[in-house]
């Protein structure tokens, strides 16, 4: 039989597109309407002869060879029918029918219940007289199944872990058949399963393919399984480790995949394979060379980089940056330095009463420098630092009570630097006495001059005690080590 199928511009259609034109505005395509009536069309339509259905556009496109001569295809499901089609018009989104389709031989579309499964596209091909003038709605929400699909995309799926289909799938519901599957899935471990109105559909993925699952995790197809390709390279550094190259003082390194640019915040670990002799710079990829410098912007020393390490570099927009102290970082000092360069303070209360809620400095009751002038005494309860400079500052905290509370309450104890909280530690007590060293803190801190440390002690409200008040006996060390000596 000789096919006469054809489509054509409605009158409607031309009027619109010459007013498109005219004032440069647009036709929005929104919908294939398809239908059964068997008059041959002339395009003075203005409807189909006999619509029996309409379906939101799946796709479009140009046709190869003719630039103004575009395609509109709406997807059938299995389901849909039956009918057959033997007109088809494009309506836009007024509802005006701009162009008119004639099928001949007609397509006849059964459903399964007819025992034919047939699902497929309707196609439409229009001349326009310029195809800028034309907007074409596809919607989003279509589904086609991936079996049509000339190449299967990166997918969402429900599970990889399955290896016996589910009991109650929808279309749609899309699986990587996991290893030794039974049933309908048996003996197809590592494709794709897609469930169709008309069964299971199994699909062989190529290498490359991609699917995501609903918790956000990615996996790609390589020698034919499935693997968390992205994560596995972030965990081995594959993408920001490299061997450095180049000269000791001029470092070069090629990275996998190349880098566009530096861009601050960009990190790399680099395997020195020679000691540097002096200031050294960085070429990653041949972007260009920065300067390697110290955490604190200091140029490199000799020495600083040691040939075997693995160092992390991160770019600050103008420098790589290393992330761990050089050798140029680190001091030598004597064995006793830290002996000569410490200071101890202690302080305590015996048998004192100490207001409820209320933050209660302990007087001093010993001091210990070493001659260095690293701190001085500062009232009665403080020391106050005379000598700039970073120190280990170590607290102890041992508290006695020596009767039993009668209600639940908490104590603190610690200490303040220039009356802000710098360390402290507490204990919830309920009915026992306490007798213990109950905290203690280590903190690395810099000091400026006038800087002044506290010891203190709190205890919340406990209303069965007369005024609020609490008898303890409390001791609190202070051991303070400074970590450069001159």
């Amino acid at each position: 039989m000789a096919q006469t199928s054809f489509a054509l511009l409605t009158n409607m259609g031309r009027a619109k597109e010459a007013a498109a034109l005219a004032n440069a505005t647009t036709i929005e395509i929104t919908h294939i309407a398809i239908g059964d009536g068997v008059t041959v069309p002339s395009g003075g339509e203005t409807t189909l002869y006999n619509e029996v259905a309409r379906k939101t556009i799946s796709g479009h496109g140009t046709v190869v060879g003719a630039s103004n001569v575009a395609y509109f295809d709406c997807y059938l499901a299995a389901g849909d029918g039956p009918y057959t089609i033997r007109e088809a018009g494009l309506y836009d989104v007024e509802g005006d029918l701009i162009a008119i389709a004639h099928y001949n031989p007609p397509i006849n579309k059964p459903v399964p219940e007819s025992g034919q499964t047939v699902e497929g596209t309707v196609r439409l091909e229009v001349a326009f007289s310029n195809i800028a003038t034309v907007i074409i709605s596809v919607d989003p929400s279509m589904q086609v199944a991936l079996q049509r699909l000339s190449r299967l995309p990166w997918i969402p799926i429900i599970s990889m872990s399955l290896a016996t289909p589910p009991v109650s799938p929808v279309p749609g519901d899309t699986y990587v058949i996991a290893a030794d599957p039974t049933g309908s899935w048996a003996g197809n471990a590592g494709k794709i399963a897609e469930y169709t109105i008309a069964g299971w559909a199994i699909i062989a993925p190529p290498d490359g393919h991609g699917v995501s699952l609903p918790n956000g995790r990615v996996f790609e197809r390589i020698s034919g399984t499935y693997v968390e390709k992205i994560a596995l390279d972030v965990q081995i550094g594959k993408w920001t480790y490299a061997v450095a190259g180049g000269t000791p003082d001029a470092l070069t390194a090629t990275l996998d995949p190349v880098p566009l640019a530096y861009a601050a915040g960009m990190a790399v670990r680099l395997k020195i394979t020679t000691e540097n002799t002096g200031p050294a710079t960085f070429n990653a990829n041949t972007l260009g060379e920065k300067a390697i410098v110290r955490g604190d912007g200091v140029a490199l020393a000799d020495g600083d980089l040691v040939a075997g390490e693995i160092v992390s570099l991160v770019y600050d927009g103008a420098e790589f940056r290393l992330l761990s102290s050089v050798k140029s970082q680190m001091q030598k000092v004597s064995g006793d330095a830290f002996k000569q360069a410490s200071t101890r303070m202690v302080s305590g209360v015996s048998g004192g009463v100490i207001p409820d809620n209320v933050v209660t400095y302990i007087n001093r009751t010993g001091f210990v420098e070493d001659g260095q002038g690293d701190f001085v005494t500062s009232g009665a309860n403080g020391i106050e630092c005379a000598r700039a400079g970073r120190y280990v500052v170590c607290g102890a905290f041992s508290i006695n009570l020596p009767s039993s509370p009668s209600t639940t309450f908490a104590l603190s104890a610690g200490v303040r630097k220039n009356a802000a909280e710098f360390m402290s530690t507490s204990v919830r007590l309920s009915t026992e006495t306490l007798n213990t060293t109950f905290g203690g803190a280590t903190i690395i801190h810099d000091f400026d001059v006038g800087d002044i440390l506290q010891s203190w002690i709190y205890s919340d409200a406990d209303a069965s005690l007369s005024g609020g008040n609490r008898t303890v006996n409390a001791n609190l060390s202070i051991t303070i080590l400074r970590l450069a000596i001159e």
